[in-house]
């Protein structure tokens, strides 16, 4: 599984870091938490399976 941690400000994405780790992926969301406007900006984390082709062409990625 890997999780999508996502930062938009005023509708524009700002930052987008992708974990195999969703407590990792939740610190990182806390911090934006931290700086964000909550009624102008959207702090996410989305959970994804990944892409066949992908882990079979980054398999590093992917290792637990």
């Amino acid at each position: 599984m890997m999780y999508v941690a996502v930062f938009m400000q005023k509708g524009v994405l700002e930052e987008l870091e992708v974990y195999t780790d969703r407590v990792e992926a939740e610190k990182q969301a806390d911090e934006w938490r931290k700086k964000s406007t909550p009624d102008e900006d959207v702090v996410d984390v989305l959970e994804r399976e990944p892409h066949i082709d992908i882990s079979r062409r980054y398999p590093a990625l992917f290792r637990d």
